[in-house]
């Protein structure tokens, strides 16, 4: 059975803060908790970027760029969004497509 390397929160949130690149607390926080909640997950769950931010008010503009650093942190720590079952299909937006979250 696969065992997904354990995290400290000062570990994840170092990574968080890495891959942003700065340290603003805007990005860092919804990017943080986002990670957090697909890590907890196991092998084969479905959801989306919207989903896990509770739809929260974030603009087009501010989802894409969370989404655009979930998906980092998440190869930073081997972990694989899969939404390849929506490739050349016109579904929407990329954080309102679901994903199938895989574990490396």
């Amino acid at each position: 059975m696969f065992k997904l390397p354990k995290y400290t929160e000062q570990e994840l949130k170092k990574i968080v803060e890495e891959v942003i690149g700065n340290n603003d607390p805007f990005w860092n926080i919804p990017v943080f908790e986002t990670v957090k909640k697909i890590i907890s997950f196991p092998d084969g769950t479905e959801t989306s970027i919207a989903k896990l931010l509770n739809n929260s008010q974030f603009t087009s503009k501010q989802l894409f760029d969370i989404y655009n650093c979930v998906l980092n942190v998440c190869k930073k720590i081997d972990i694989v969004l899969d939404s390849s079952k929506w490739e050349g299909a016109v579904a929407g937006l990329p954080y309102n497509i679901p994903f199938i979250i895989k574990h490396k």
